[in-house]
């Protein structure tokens, strides 16, 4: 008998808790309307902002796809430098920070080098690139190559100006960097030993690039196009770290 007394007790109590929340809500159903709407229109807001900031990501490959099927060099240079420095997608943005200090220093091998102030101009862009690939990359884990390879770079440019020491400094952060293995940590090995070579030839050809065997990296899916002249085009993970 008592255990039923109880039963009925919870369910009258039950039933004048339902009572009193069913009256809550018909005195209250404007402000759970408003607040419902509240609700539904910040989860949509939400899974906007989230779907234009994912697209935004993914526009970033096709840009600097596009860049690089541009014939033009000071066009694509422009279009490269917007995927360098967008935020949306560190590979990318390391990636193609690697071909703007490229194709800069291409512009330095290749050009008549009367013209001393365009010389520097280029050498500050291409040091510019450079760094901020090396910057971008090594903040993240998995890019640790293409960090490497913007040490690589930098150390160029130090050994064509015949800044050794800072030259062979670079070549082994780079060398520190790159995974055994990869072509950039081969390709840094390969600068170290000719770098004391290079410290002891005549001015005039000391800024030329190492032996063409040093120049052709080992083939595999992580490479795309020979490197230019004295330099090493970065070597591409499939897919977007």
């Amino acid at each position: 008998m008592k255990a039923e007394r109880r039963h009925e007790l919870h369910q009258n109590d039950l039933a004048q808790w339902l009572s009193k929340m069913a009256q809550w809500g018909k005195a209250h159903g404007n402000h759970l309307t408003a607040g419902v709407l509240i609700v539904a229109l910040g989860f949509f807001a939400w899974m906007l902002i989230g779907n234009h900031l994912q697209s935004r990501k993914d526009a970033v490959p096709e840009s600097f796809r596009q860049a690089m099927m541009v014939a033009d060099m000071d066009q694509r240079l422009v279009e490269l430098k917007e995927v360098a420095e967008q935020d949306r997608s560190p590979f990318w943005a390391a990636k193609a920070s690697l071909d703007v200090g490229n194709l800069y220093a291409l512009k330095l091998v290749s050009a008549d080098k009367t013209d001393a102030a365009q010389q520097q101009e280029w050498t500050d862009q291409a040091t510019k690139f450079y760094t901020r690939a090396a910057d971008v990359a090594a903040g993240h884990p998995g890019l640790e190559s293409l960090a490497a390879q913007g040490y690589l770079g930098l150390g160029q440019l130090a050994a064509n100006a015949r800044r050794f020491d800072d030259a062979e400094a670079l070549y082994r952060k780079a060398l520190a960097t790159a995974p055994e293995g990869y072509p950039a940590h081969t390709y840094a090995e390969a600068v170290l030993r000719e770098l004391p070579h290079i410290r002891t030839a005549p001015e005039t050809f000391a800024a030329a690039p190492p032996a063409a065997e040093f120049l052709t990296p080992p083939v595999g899916p992580r490479m795309e196009t020979p490197p230019i002249p004295g330099l090493m085009l970065p070597e591409v993970p499939y897919g977007d770290q």
